[in-house]
């Protein structure tokens, strides 16, 4: 590419609904028991591939160190879960 091209293109910049520097998502670090929709997340479940998403509205410890988003009109599953220690937690077979 000739030298004025490239002295003519610049960055493009985020848009105007974006200010600043773009976030960046973490699942395990942003996860919330407390809180769903929590920042960039919403945990739930939908009929339909694309269908409107239905949110878990509660929350419960199915095993010692798990918390999980629940629906209780499904059961206790499915759900979205975290391991919330730095070991290994759950129904553990070994």
């Amino acid at each position: 590419m000739p030298e004025s091209e490239s002295r003519n293109r610049r960055p493009i910049d985020h848009p105007a609904w974006l200010p600043g520097k773009p976030k960046t998502f973490d699942l395990a670090a942003n996860f919330s028991t407390s809180r769903n929709p929590n920042d960039g997340w919403s945990y739930g479940w939908s009929t339909t591939l694309g269908g409107m998403l239905q949110l878990y509205p509660l929350t419960q410890q199915p095993y010692a160190g798990i918390v999980a988003w629940y629906d209780p009109a499904l059961g206790n599953e499915p759900n979205v879960s975290q391991n919330v220690t730095n070991a290994l937690a759950g129904d553990v077979i070994g």
